[in-house]
Order: C-alpha cells, then structure tokens, then sequence
C-alpha cells in the first residue's frame, strides 16, 4: 500500500488513515458507528481532512464487511503498554525474492567451503 505510492503527501495520509481508524476502533464508544468527525476521538493541528476522509472510508468497508487485504502487505502494530502504539504497512517478500536470497546464501556458503578445503589440502 505505502511501499507503491511514489508521492510523500500521499504515503503521510495513507499512514495517519490507518492510525485514526485503528483509534477509532480501539478508543471510541461502541455504541456508536465508526466515524472520525463525532465521537471520542479528535485530532489537533495539520490538515486532517483528508487522512480523516481516507479513514472513514476505511471504517466503512471494515464495518459492511467490504474490507479485503490487499496481496504482498501486511499490517503490523507495534505495542507499547505505557506510549502510544504505532501501525504501518510493509510488503511481504514473495517467494521469488526468498529464493534468490538462498540460493545466494547457498553460493557464498559454497565459495567459503571450497577455500577452506583448499586451505587444509595446500596444509
């Protein structure tokens, strides 16, 4: 999600859109519909509008069930008792990529074995 947007402004809102509706779900009234503009949950300074605008939609599709993980990313939330938590989106390596990690692991491991066998015949 972030990793393919190229434009900063929008990484930004799509980064404190998802921490708004992840505060809106966790921190606001449950008798009430997931909405940033009433309830619990206010924000101060900088120009939300549109972070506030991209987390309702998101609360939406979360709430009539239309909400659907997009392919390659994961959500992650770092958690800390005492201060406040944090979430982000990262890509999630395709097997493609793990294989060409190995197999490049698998060579290097090969070319220090083979120099180390040399080492201890030339000995």
């Amino acid at each position: 999600m972030l990793a393919a947007e190229s434009d900063t402004l929008a990484r930004k809102t799509i980064s404190a859109a998802t921490q708004l509706a992840i505060w809106e779900i966790v921190h606001d009234s449950q008798d009430t519909p997931y909405d940033t503009t009433s309830g619990d949950l206010f924000t101060v300074g900088g120009n939300s509008g549109d972070a506030r605008a991209l987390a309702n939609t998101y609360l939406q599709k979360i709430a009539d069930g239309s909400w659907t993980a997009i392919a390659g990313h994961k959500l992650q939330v770092l958690f800390a008792g005492d201060n406040q938590s944090q979430v982000y989106v990262t890509a999630v390596p395709e097997p493609a990529s793990w294989l060409t990690m190995i197999g490049g692991f698998a060579l290097v491991g090969g070319a220090v074995r083979r120099r180390r066998v040399t080492a201890y015949k030339a000995a």
